[in-house]
């Protein structure tokens, strides 16, 4: 209701349009997202100039959900690159948001088969993280995540599996067990059914399909985007 008595060019619309864009995303409609990710992008211009730090988040949405549909040219070159760019000029300390979308793009580079440069973007996003583990234990947990799936594309399962114990740690210790957590169960199995160690790999599928009987899923699928991680 405010959004519809708003001015065209208010303000106040940049955060109503990228949250509607997000659901549109959930609902699967990435062009009528996209469209209200550009028209928050417009607003933003014009009351703040262009490429302000007032707006850049909406950069990052708009860049997670071009890579989620496989838009990579717009997820590196239009987007995730220019978020980065604006908070670097903002601040020489690196940022928690900067990490994730560091992590991104690194998840670009490695759909897009440019290794080298997923690996230096993996590098510096972890590298970020560390410096302040115990203030960003959701974030820690998605760069891991995508880690150990990059790592599995790339068939190193010893490496997968280390990374995806880091996730599966993470959020037990900040859930206990949901549906967030049996999600990080099944992807370590996956990786330690390639190592061979087909046991602990049961176990794990047994205990995560136990969770998901339970009926204990606050989240509806297993993304975690960068605005409910700035609130843990």
């Amino acid at each position: 209701m405010l959004a519809d008595a708003a001015q065209p060019y208010d303000p106040v619309l940049i955060r109503h349009l990228d949250i509607q864009a997000a659901y549109l995303m959930v609902a699967g409609k990435y062009s009528e997202a996209q469209r209200d990710w550009q028209r928050a992008l417009e607003i933003g211009k014009r009351n703040f100039g262009s490429e302000s730090p007032e707006y850049d988040d909406i950069l990052l949405h708009f860049g997670q959900g071009s890579a989620m549909f496989r838009d990579y040219t717009a997820a590196e070159e239009m987007l995730l690159r220019r978020y980065l760019q604006i908070e670097s000029r903002v601040s020489q300390i690196p940022s928690m948001s900067r990490a994730v979308a560091a992590a991104e793009l690194a998840r670009v580079y490695g759909n897009l088969h440019k290794y080298s440069d997923a690996e230096t973007w993996f590098a510096i996003s972890i590298g970020t993280l560390k410096k302040n583990p115990e203030q960003t234990p959701m974030a820690q947990a998605l760069v891991s995540s995508y880690r150990g799936d990059y790592d599995m594309e790339r068939k190193d399962w010893s490496s997968a599996q280390t990374h995806y114990r880091e996730p599966l740690r993470l959020q037990q210790s900040v859930f206990g067990e949901n549906q967030a957590v049996a999600i990080s169960m099944i992807s370590l199995s996956k990786a330690l059914k390639k190592l061979h160690r087909n046991d602990e790999a049961k176990d794990l599928v047994a205990h995560a399909k136990a969770i998901l009987e339970s009926g204990k899923r606050p989240f509806e699928n297993q993304t975690l985007d960068v605005v409910a991680l700035r609130h843990q």
